[in-house]
């Protein structure tokens, strides 16, 4: 399973560069980063009983065409695993 870290935690000290402000976080800073719990989420495409050929996800809502059911593996709105990907 992936490393999920604490962005929060992440953030980095705002550098003034050029008139402009930067944030900067090196590789270093990454690898010590400190980790988070999570569980994954898990959904289904959802068959629009209105529109054909349309899906949502059954975690968020979001409303794809009907591509999304063969080849979204992930919800791009939520980032919720599917269940039924590429069973359509």
């Amino acid at each position: 399973m992936p490393r999920l870290i604490d962005a929060d935690a992440l953030k980095a000290e705002p550098i003034i560069w050029n008139g402009g402000i930067r944030y900067m976080v090196d590789l270093q800073d990454i690898s010590k980063a400190p980790t988070v719990e999570a569980e994954p989420v898990h959904a289904e495409w959802v068959e629009e009983k209105d529109r054909t050929n349309h899906w949502h996800c059954s975690a968020c809502l979001y409303v794809g065409g009907y591509s999304h059911k063969v080849w979204g593996k992930y919800c791009q709105n939520c980032g919720a695993m599917m269940k039924n990907y590429g069973l359509g």
